[in-house]
């Protein structure tokens, strides 16, 4: 079961998307147009013994990214 909510990231109001618990986490990110959903399918299959993170990253999905914001690798 997928749970789904918003995390303050960087200052940036986060949707992030969770499955499994226990052991060292998994994050995985997605690619460009598209957004943390594309690993609906997948991550079922890796949460035995962890959790999966699945982030909608700044400027896709349903993230709330502030009309000024500007990527910075920090």
């Amino acid at each position: 079961m997928t749970t789904v909510g918003h995390m303050d990231l960087a200052g940036v109001r986060t949707l992030v998307r969770t499955a499994g618990t226990g052991g060292t986490p998994l994050i995985m990110l997605h690619g460009v147009l598209s957004d943390g959903a594309s690993w609906e399918g997948v991550a079922s299959k890796l949460t035995p013994g962890r959790m999966v993170v699945f982030p909608d990253l700044p400027l896709h999905g349903r993230t709330e990214t502030p009309a000024d914001f500007r990527p910075n690798p920090e």
